[in-house]
């Protein structure tokens, strides 16, 4: 500012013309213009684009008419700006980066990698569900699978056969009725049925006179008063009538009447003779009916067929390979179709022959099916307990979870919750076996590891870091 003094005093000695004027007018702008240049620093100049992009914008919106102006000087200014030294704005832009990243309430994601930890305060893992117990030994049951069907028990079904030829007087009962064990299910006029009663009744009639012929005929011999061929035809005439009402008796109990029928049949009118009262042997449901009103039968046609269905078979096909483990008495896990429910079971018998069409071998489960939950005709697939293996350590599958391509579970230590890779061994399908990579005892997560592996691979929040870092 002294020189500008000092050329203003010489200025005013001097005489000029205007033109001479004019040009030192000129040189006296030029001549501020850069002293202005000379003593504004560089580093204004070169401030942080990145911290200030914000409030130049704001700037800019909030004075638009300021912007309208256009300043020589401001030309040059920016000019100037533009040629500033880069390293100070470089270096700014670091510290502005520095400041956003360590600001309060925020952390800076950590990179997913082998070896990272999950921090949890208590809080937050009581939030999520996270349970930590200790590693323990167990035994795994060794199972294998099978396929097969849900059966009708043959030892529980029945095919009623009328065995008289006749005509079919009345039905009571039709396709999947439940009958009681001696329910009437149809009647059947025969005269094949008659002419047996008939003979039945002849021969309970001459078994009567047979045997008070052979009393009278005992007591005469007694008092010796008959002869002893007299007494030994009597006693001869009382033995055929008991065989020949015993011949009769079974006829008719073979023909379909059951023996309380034969006490009250001679008490029964004439007209009934003919008629066969057909019963159902057990307890149990309708499963065929093959009759209709005024059918003739010839005493050989099934009119209906009844099953206990409360018991049921399952056929399990086993394969060679399983064959050969499966035994008499082993425990079998089936899975009841249609529901999420399963019954237990054992191996009642297994078949010592293969079928030569399918080259399989049969093992049978009777069930007790009284809920009705089986249903003949329906495929299962069973699980069949061939043995136990004993292990060191035993963790559910569920906390196995897959962690850059290896199986890992998660333990619990000074680190935090940290992922390790595992070897597997047997498995049950629930459980499986580790064989190595940690120890019994440690603490692992046994309950929504999960939410641990998502953390890993997101890294964010206040979960991840590598080994050594404290968020």
């Amino acid at each position: 500012m002294n020189i500008a003094k000092i050329i203003l005093r010489q200025i005013k000695t001097i005489r000029f013309n205007p033109k001479t004027a004019f040009l030192l007018v000129i040189l006296l702008l030029i001549l501020g213009l850069g002293l202005n240049s000379a003593f504004i620093p560089n580093q204004l100049w070169a401030q942080p684009s990145q911290c200030n992009h914000d409030h130049h914008d704001e700037n800019h919106e909030n004075h638009p008419a300021e912007h309208k102006e256009h300043d020589p000087r401001h030309e040059l200014e920016h000019d100037d700006h533009e040629h500033a030294p880069m390293i100070d704005a470089s270096h700014a832009n670091d510290q502005c980066d520095l400041e956003h990243n360590h600001a309060p309430g925020k952390t800076a994601a950590a990179t997913v990698c082998s070896g990272e930890a999950v921090h949890m305060s208590p809080a937050e893992t009581k939030q999520f569900g996270i349970v930590v117990e200790k590693a323990a030994a167990g035994h795994l049951d060794i199972k294998t699978r099978a396929r097969g069907e849900v059966r009708l028990n043959r030892d529980r079904m029945a095919q009623i056969v009328p065995k008289v030829s006749g005509t079919v007087k009345e039905i009571y009962c039709t396709l999947g009725d439940s009958v009681e064990k001696g329910e009437i299910m149809a009647i059947i006029e025969s005269q094949e049925l008659a002419d047996a009663k008939t003979g039945y009744l002849s021969a309970l009639k001459h078994l009567e006179l047979a045997r008070t012929s052979f009393k009278r005929e005992q007591k005469l011999r007694r008092r010796r008063i008959n002869s002893e061929q007299e007494y030994l035809s009597a006693k001869k005439d009382l033995a055929e009538a008991e065989i020949t009402l015993s011949s009769n008796q079974q006829r008719l109990i073979f023909l379909g009447l059951a023996p309380a029928d034969l006490k009250q049949l001679s008490s029964d009118p004439m007209t009934m003779l003919t008629r066969l009262v057909v019963r159902s042997p057990f307890s149990g449901n309708v499963i065929n009916k093959n009759i209709v009103l005024g059918e003739a039968l010839d005493g050989t046609t099934p009119i209906f067929t009844v099953a206990d269905l409360d018991s049921v078979w399952i056929d399990l096909d086993l394969y060679l390979d399983n064959a050969g483990k499966i035994n008499q008495g082993d425990r079998v896990t089936i899975p009841i179709p249609g529901t999420e429910e399963s019954i237990d079971a054992v191996i009642d018998y297994v078949a010592p022959l293969l079928d030569p069409q399918t080259r399989t071998t049969k093992a049978r489960m009777i069930i007790d099916n009284h809920n009705r939950n089986l249903r003949p005709g329906s495929f299962i697939t069973a699980e069949i307990t061939t043995g136990k293996v004993e292990a060191s350590i035993v963790v559910e599958e569920n906390m196995i979870q897959d962690v850059d391509g290896h199986k890992c579970v998660f333990i619990k230590d000074e680190h935090g919750f940290e992922s390790r890779p595992v070897t597997l061994g047997a498995s049950d399908g629930n459980r499986v076996e580790i064989t190595s990579g940690f120890h019994p005892g440690e603490l692992i997560v046994t309950r929504n590891s999960f939410r641990l592996k998502a953390a890993l691979e997101t890294g964010v929040g206040s979960g991840c870091s590598s080994p050594g870092h404290v968020h």
